[in-house]
């Protein structure tokens, strides 16, 4: 699932007419990828987060827990809900 990710509050008025939904972020995964109450896995839309293993990635997925882990979230969908791996 390829999304955009915000905080939630005040949506402000930027023409966007895209679906949205509400989440709550119960695990972060890694530096680009979270899980939702839901059970979704979400992968953040325009961001290339270090993968497991590689330098940085226990920072970026720390940076990551930070700030959204646990919280509530409004997702932006790109035009196709999952890429070409499914996600």
């Amino acid at each position: 699932m390829l999304v955009q990710v915000f905080l939630t509050g005040p949506k402000p008025e930027t023409g966007y007419q895209g679906q949205d939904k509400l989440a709550h972020v119960v695990k972060v995964i890694d530096g680009d990828t979270i899980e939702l109450l839901s059970g979704d896995i979400v992968r953040y839309l325009g961001i290339n987060a270090p993968e497991k293993g590689d330098p940085w990635s226990q920072m970026s997925t720390q940076l990551n827990r930070d700030l959204v882990e646990g919280k509530d979230i409004r997702l932006e969908y790109d035009m196709e809900k999952h890429d070409h791996y499914g996600r």
